[in-house]
């Protein structure tokens, strides 16, 4: 709890840092991370004419990093299509493909397969209530198995295992609210290595059983 406590009183002083600066030190100091834009010149050769006859030719691209806007625009979209399917969703994979029909009057058509940025919301748009159940079962299913480790197994290295490995996977859910994490392959190694190591020491430990005299 005292690690806890330290690491909560450390996020609370950053941010508040950031507050204050945003207030009084540079007024607008987040709005500056609302969009986030990149421009990159590439220069074209002619090769067909002779090396001292050719001609350059420069385009300049634009791209959007990081955009709160977009954000806001994509997770719209994502619920749009769950109330429009609900129960089954729009199909597994489907939301970047139909993003463009989904898409917020304000939001401008894009050209690129988009992602919601919200693991959750993303499945509830693609698989609807029945996919996103089936999902948080897993994941319910797995938390139970862990905590009967916890309560029942030894200090052992099962044991350790298990929990640093629960962590991280619970670290990688809670930034599934803001990523599509799904799409990474560590998530599935690390998920695929939090179930054999606790159903190893489940089956290793069953039961806490209190202590028998031997005379």
């Amino acid at each position: 709890w005292k690690n806890i406590l330290f690491l909560a009183g450390v996020f609370s002083l950053v941010w508040v840092s950031v507050l204050a600066i945003n207030q009084w030190g540079s007024p607008g100091y987040l709005k500056g991370f609302d969009s986030i834009s990149v421009k990159f010149k590439i220069q074209n050769h002619d090769m067909s004419a002779p090396a001292k006859s050719q001609t350059k030719t420069e385009n300049i691209y634009s791209l959007s990093m990081v955009s709160v806007n977009e954000r806001e625009w994509y997770r719209e979209a994502a619920w749009k299509m769950f109330r429009t399917h609900p129960v089954f969703g729009v199909g597994l994979g489907n939301y970047g493909y139909l993003y463009n029909q989904y898409r917020p009057a304000e939001a401008p058509k894009v050209e690129y397969y988009a992602r919601a940025h919200n693991q959750y919301l993303e499945i509830l748009a693609e698989m609807g209530v029945v996919g996103l159940a089936a999902f948080l079962f897993v994941l319910f299913q797995l938390f139970a198995i862990v905590w009967k480790v916890l309560k029942t197994g030894h200090n052992n290295s099962l044991r350790i295992y298990t929990v640093g490995l629960f962590a991280s996977l619970a670290a990688m859910g809670v930034q599934g609210y803001s990523l599509g994490i799904l799409l990474h392959n560590y998530i599935w190694v690390v998920l695929g290595l939090t179930y054999a190591t606790s159903r190893l020491a489940a089956d290793a430990y069953p039961e806490r059983r209190p202590y028998e005299h031997r005379s």
